[in-house]
């Protein structure tokens, strides 16, 4: 089922209609998800792209972390000579 004509039909969908989910193409193009996966993955080179977002760290988060691994530590230590 992974024809250059389909190939061709989802690559064309990608330019022009934009982002769908790979169950909603397979469904449309009456494909398995499997031959949908195959097909965007090996032939069209594409991929998931998810931004991930992370909390801006400044000086002082920075400071208060290397101090309270240090008071990790040596509270593990401390309980480790009982």
């Amino acid at each position: 089922m992974r024809t250059k004509g389909l190939i061709q039909k989802l690559k064309q969908r990608f330019v022009y209609k934009g982002r769908r989910s790979a169950h909603q193409l397979a469904r449309s193009f009456g494909v398995s998800r499997e031959i949908m996966r195959r097909i965007i993955k090996d032939d069209l080179n594409l991929y998931a792209y998810r931004i991930t977002t992370q909390p801006k760290l400044t000086n002082d988060n920075k400071k208060q972390r290397v101090s309270f691994a240090y008071w990790v530590r040596n509270a593990l230590r401390k309980k480790r000579s009982w």
